[in-house]
């Protein structure tokens, strides 16, 4: 097999630097410096976007749910 059929097949493919074009344009992420560094930033920011866009629904839904018993309580009034 060769690395870009790996790399498109893989659930999350990277490509290193210094791959071949068609390996990085099968790649999901592609480090443009040497080293893991750019992997583990990308992890640690994308950790950080994910709990604050679940931040967000749960406040959204919450919201939402005391604004429906909010006017139920005022037509059952």
């Amino acid at each position: 097999m060769t690395d870009a059929l790996v790399v498109s097949r893989a659930k999350i493919g990277i490509a290193v630097e210094g791959a071949t074009d068609t390996a990085c344009g099968a790649a999901d992420i592609v480090p443009f410096e040497p080293g893991l560094s750019t992997i583990v930033l990308a992890m640690s920011v994308s950790s950080i976007i994910f709990q604050s866009m679940r931040n967000y629904s749960i406040y959204a839904c919450v919201i939402t749910i005391r604004i429906v018993v909010c006017f139920a309580i005022i037509a059952f009034m």
